[in-house]
């Protein structure tokens, strides 16, 4: 058969989907027209409380009113607007945990958390997004059964100088959420607004934010399900891509990031529900790899989705699945000792690639060329063979380092733009990705991100 293609497709893990409880106050809020009238001429009185807006004229307190309905996902007109979630269980689940919030905590309390949320969100922008900006507010909303909930806080974010980054979330009420999750649900919904794509297009409706008792990774559940144990070697493997992957960040200047191996889950075959191999989901920091037959496989798709796990992922979705997938294959090809399977597998690896070198797969094509990282037999007697993906995507930063050490002398090779590219990409740091636009003209990434056709990034970069 032909070199194995299966992507570890990162990308779909941010996808919502029919599965996915939503979590945020836009996936729920839905009056009608006539409501949002009675509720706005209602909450005139009350908008500086409601909003924080301070002393302001009427007109600015109606702007700000129609923003923040606009943020949270309410329609002008009875209609639906795209991504609404029609889910009555949803709601339900939205309204027990606004109850369960009221119950537990009182007015100085929630807000209290709310406060500590917008301090650890501006820590976080300080550092990657100076230009935004985040307050609490408070409202009142009415789902799309009727109910009216009063009170809710949120974290309202806008910017300074880009007018279509707005957006409103919710929080979820436990220092597990604000310290292992929270970090992670802003980086994709910046990455997304930045991007314009289908994510944000559906104003982050996929933020999964865990309001309340709200579960951010139920989707997977019944996944979690078929994992299996690992072994005392696949144990020291995840350690060993721990350590390994840090190297990598040390060698970028950048603190470590431990990898906790409770985080990674071996999911048996039948119990494999998505259509890659291996996935990252950024809201929970956790690890799904679908089971292979050989430790070498598990090894490549782990390293891959760790460098997902450890990385801000701040790059174009081309562009970063091609940097992380360079950076997995540099690191297999120079993996220093292996556990005793690993290096077994790699012997006999190396034996069935120089005696097949000419095999043919059933297309007529070589089974086997410089991409493979691992030639074996299966389980089913067939000769296999396991290959680095993206390479078209690749060919693409392969083109884009090139040009751009060519036109930015600060740079003396393709190499140095790439580990720049990666120190970027791995801090988060949105500014040091100004050297793109200034050797290649504003916007570059930009443009970037609107194709989907690595094909055509090719030839965007060629007349650039």
């Amino acid at each position: 058969m032909p070199p194995s293609k299966e992507a570890e497709n990162f990308e779909q893990t941010n996808v919502p989907s029919a599965e996915t409880p939503e979590t945020s106050f836009e996936a729920a809020a839905r009056p009608s027209a006539e409501q949002i009238r009675v509720e706005r001429d209602a909450r005139l009185s009350q908008l500086e409380q409601t909003i924080d807006a301070g002393e302001e004229s009427v007109d600015h307190s109606l702007e700000e009113l129609g923003n923040l309905k606009k943020d949270l996902g309410i329609p002008e007109t009875g209609e639906n607007p795209p991504g609404i979630n029609d889910d009555r269980e949803a709601v339900e689940r939205f309204k027990e945990a606004h109850a369960k919030e009221l119950g537990e905590k009182n007015e100085e309390e929630r807000r209290a958390w709310y406060e500590k949320a917008k301090s650890k969100a501006e820590e976080f922008l300080a550092k990657s997004d100076p230009d935004m900006r985040v307050e609490v507010v408070k409202v009142d909303l009415t789902l799309n059964d009727g109910t009216d909930l009063q009170g809710a806080y949120a974290l309202k974010f806008s910017s300074e100088t880009d007018p279509s980054m707005r957006w409103t979330m919710s929080v979820g009420d436990s220092d597990e959420y604000l310290n292992g999750v929270f970090e992670g649900v802003l980086k994709k919904s910046i990455a997304e607004k930045r991007a314009g794509g289908a994510g944000a297009a559906m104003e982050n409706l996929d933020a999964r934010d865990g309001v309340g008792s709200f579960d951010p990774d139920a989707k997977y559940h019944e996944m979690e399900a078929h994992e299996r144990e690992k072994t005392a070697e696949e144990q020291a493997m995840v350690k060993d891509v721990d350590a390994m992957t840090n190297d990598l960040l040390a060698r970028l200047g950048l603190p470590p990031v431990t990898l906790s191996e409770s985080s990674i889950h071996f999911i048996k075959e039948e119990g494999w529900k998505e259509s890659g191999s291996a996935m990252y989901v950024e809201e929970t920091r956790q690890i799904f790899i679908r089971d292979a037959e050989k430790q070498t496989i598990l090894k490549k798709k782990l390293i891959h989705e760790t460098l997902h796990s450890k990385s801000a992922n701040m790059l174009p979705g081309m562009l970063n699945e091609a940097l992380v997938e360079s950076l997995t294959k540099s690191l297999i090809e120079n993996s220093a000792a292996e556990a005793a399977t690993l290096a077994k597998e790699k012997l006999d690896s190396k034996m069935i690639l120089e005696t097949n070198a000419n095999h043919r797969a059933l297309d007529g094509s070589p089974l086997f060329d410089s991409e493979t990282f691992l030639g074996y037999v299966g389980n089913d007697g067939r000769l296999h063979a396991e290959s680095f993906t993206y390479r078209e995507e690749r060919a693409v930063l392969e083109a884009l380092t090139k040009k751009i050490a060519e036109r930015e002398k600060t740079f003396t090779s393709p190499a140095e733009v790439s580990q720049a590219l990666a120190r970027a990409s791995f801090s988060g740091n949105r500014e040091a990705l100004r050297f793109v636009d200034k050797a290649l003209g504003a916007g570059t990434l930009d443009k970037i991100q609107k194709e989907k056709d690595p094909k055509n990034v090719l030839k965007l970069i060629e007349k650039l």
